[in-house]
């Protein structure tokens, strides 16, 4: 049998939806918004390429494709915000990068769990995102995706394409119930499920959106 990937199950609302990340990406989207909805999009030819320790490839690739099924939909791209009013410009990648980071170490994504609440910490996605010190002072809207898959299913596509094809997912990525104004992506070359512990090509996704109002 060939590895199986398991994708997070569907959050009730798109604000108890968000994602996490990796330090080097991270640091990398402080000066560099990968120019996703140009076509084509130079990150994508690492599309189907599993996450890398210290690359960001993965992160810019993946948002190339949701920039890019944006576009498909007549949105325009989600801007990356590097400074909003009384907002540390790094606090959605904070975010999904210490989820990212929690869930490669816990393990504990799987059928029937929560991937988007810490049962160590019980941190949520609305918790993580004001202790990174996102929109202090008003109230944001948030999202939040995850993923992970190994065997071939690790990929940036793999994980869109997934994203894509559930209605809540898709959502949240088309922003139906928010006018997303930043965002924060987070990748890692581990799987964040016990299931898929050892096999080749494994990847974990965390993407935050959140929309600060001025």
């Amino acid at each position: 049998m060939s590895p199986m990937t398991f994708l997070a199950p569907r959050a009730k609302s798109v604000l108890a939806l968000v994602s996490a990340g990796f330090l080097s990406a991270t640091l990398l989207q402080a000066t560099t918004a990968p120019p996703a909805s140009a076509a084509p999009c130079f990150w994508l030819r690492y599309a189907d390429e599993a996450p890398k320790r210290a690359s960001a490839r993965a992160d810019l690739a993946t948002v190339c494709l949701i920039q890019q099924e944006r576009a498909k939909h007549g949105l325009p791209p989600i801007p990356h915000t590097v400074s909003l009013r009384g907002m540390p410009p790094q606090s959605l990648p904070l975010a999904a990068q210490r989820h990212v980071e929690a869930a490669i170490t816990l393990k504990w994504w799987g059928p029937g769990k929560d991937p988007h609440t810490n049962p160590q910490t019980d941190s949520t996605i609305n918790s993580r995102i004001k202790d990174a010190g996102y929109c202090r002072g008003r109230t944001p809207s948030t999202g939040e995706i995850t993923y992970t898959g190994w065997g071939g299913q690790g990929t940036p596509r793999a994980a869109v394409k997934w994203w894509m094809s559930s209605p809540t997912h898709r959502d949240i990525i088309l922003g139906k119930d928010a006018n997303w104004n930043n965002y924060g992506i987070a990748t890692w070359p581990d799987v964040a499920d016990n299931a898929g512990i050892g096999q080749s090509g494994a990847g974990t996704y965390v993407m935050d959106f959140g929309y600060c109002p001025r």
